[in-house]
């Protein structure tokens, strides 16, 4: 796979625990409308696909999300790219500014 390929940013990441086991998604914007998932756990397992365009890769991270909690996974945490706030209503403020 080319170099540029590789890259992406983060557009958000979630990590679902059960017990001392963990599994972690990351969706990675690629170039264009392109999405990457990518799926870390439990322990070294490891999964990645691209998909052409977000809604695929949503779909796809819905049906991973879905198993994981019929296994008894439950959601510990949640982190977005929060760094572009240009959508915020007029007269809020972002209290990091």
């Amino acid at each position: 796979m080319p170099a540029h390929r590789l890259l992406g940013s983060v557009d958000a990441a979630w990590l679902f625990t059960r017990g001392d086991e963990s599994v972690r998604i990351v969706r990675v914007m690629i170039a264009g409308p392109q999405c990457r998932l990518l799926v870390n756990g439990p322990g070294s397992a490891h999964y990645s696909e691209e998909f052409s365009d977000p809604a695929s890769c949503a779909l796809q991270q819905a049906e991973i999300e879905r198993r994981l909690v019929a296994a008894g996974y439950r959601l510990h945490g949640f982190n977005e790219d929060r760094r572009v706030h240009d959508d915020l209503a007029p007269g809020i403020r972002d209290r990091r500014r």
